[in-house]
């Protein structure tokens, strides 16, 4: 008799694990993925290039398309010396109600990028369903001269449909390290402790939509005139909050309001802006993003 595999096992009980590790390396030919170990649902297809060899278009697939009580992703990606590689999804994240016994639901990604690696990281937003008990902790580490370019787009609920994030718990983590040292660390916890608090001018003003954008080290040209032309292009208003700084050598923006989508359309302006100086590159949004 056939024994039943791990993911079958996991299902059948009600969780359901899964892993992949993406092993990218700068080749002769250019930037190629050496290797990709997964484990239940989520994996990739081969890496495209629209923009040469040198840098890796490579998406992640998770086809059940969302977290339930006990599930747990975990994505662990390496950057090899002078490998570059832009990583995104083909649809939201999810993480649904949970279980009356509120199990967590886990996403846990790793991202580490040795000597002049380069790294792309924009996967499309998480959304919180009502109900859910979510931690998600994402880290990256640079070695000396690397660079990256990431967002984060996390929508509470789903306040078109009238159904809110009325109850449960979103936890969320995220901090980037250049040759060990923490450049920057993000923090997040919504319970059901703390949730009018949360709701206040100080923190979400009652928006169901938040993220940030960060891209650098960059250390080229006048920051202050870089600010501004990032600035310029801006159309916030009273249910879009948009705001962009420098940090050191790196540029930081942050988005507050109720569209998801209007939230990576200014995050993708700034890294329009920013890529050819960041890379040597104009931008080249992936393909899937168009459809």
């Amino acid at each position: 008799m056939n024994q039943p595999l791990p993911e079958e096992l996991a299902a059948a009980s009600g969780q359901w694990c899964a892993s992949i590790a993406l092993d990218l390396q700068r080749r002769r030919g250019g930037t190629r993925l050496v290797g990709c170990e997964h484990e239940g649902p989520l994996y990739v297809q081969k890496p495209f290039y629209p923009e040469g060899p040198d840098c890796a278009h490579v998406y992640l697939l998770h086809p059940p398309g969302g977290m339930v009580s006990g599930d747990s992703l975990e994505v662990d990606i390496r950057l090899g010396e002078q490998a570059r590689a832009l990583l995104t999804t083909p649809g939201a994240a999810r993480a649904y109600r949970a279980r009356r016994c509120g199990t967590r639901q886990y996403q846990r990604t790793s991202l580490h990028l040795e000597r002049q690696a380069g790294v792309e990281w924009f996967p499309l937003d998480t959304i919180v369903y009502d109900g859910a008990e979510v931690s998600i902790d994402t880290r990256v580490h640079l070695a000396g001269g690397a660079h990256c370019a990431l967002w984060e787009v996390t929508c509470l609920g789903l306040p078109a449909s009238g159904a809110p994030f009325r109850s449960g718990s979103c936890r969320q983590r995220y901090r980037v390290y250049h040759e060990g040292v923490p450049v920057f660390v993000e923090g997040f916890d919504l319970n059901d402790d703390n949730r009018e608090r949360m709701a206040g001018a100080a923190a979400l003003q009652a928006q169901p939509v938040y993220g940030f954008f960060l891209l650098g080290p960059l250390v080229a040209g006048d920051g202050a005139e870089v600010l501004a032309r990032l600035r310029e292009v801006v159309e916030a208003d009273v249910a879009h909050q948009f705001s962009i700084t420098r940090l050191g050598d790196y540029y930081v923006g942050r988005y507050l309001g109720d569209s998801a989508e209007r939230a990576r359309a200014q995050f993708s302006h700034w890294w329009q802006l920013l890529r050819p100086a960041l890379c040597g590159r104009p931008a080249c949004p992936p393909r899937i993003w168009l459809t």
